[in-house]
């Protein structure tokens, strides 16, 4: 039997945009996303999120940056991710949702 190791790596807090005008299109980009990370493409999740993000640039290379080498000592001491898994949502009120996925290694 093989044991998956879970670790929940994307919360993410998106405020609705033309460009994510549902619910729906908020999960689909929470679901990018977290493929995005589960390969390690750091600057690209960054470059996806941005649009949906109240953080200034400085901030975001920051995140980049300490994402990239901290995905990269993970996979050093784990292997490669196996895939990535949605686990659920959560809603509170009409304005938050929260869609959780796990990478799996």
């Amino acid at each position: 039997m093989r044991v998956y190791i879970a670790i929940l790596l994307l919360g993410i807090a998106t405020k609705v945009t033309a460009s994510v005008p549902d619910l729906d299109g908020i999960k689909e980009l929470c679901h990018s996303s977290a493929k995005l990370l589960e390969k390690g493409k750091m600057k690209d999740l960054a470059d996806t999120l941005v649009p949906h993000w109240p953080i200034n640039q400085e901030e975001i290379n920051k995140l980049v940056h300490q994402g990239m080498s901290q995905f990269e000592l993970f996979t050093f001491r784990s292997g490669s991710a196996l895939g990535t898994e949605f686990i659920g949502t959560r809603k509170a009120g009409s304005s938050f949702v929260m869609h959780t996925y796990a990478i799996k290694f």
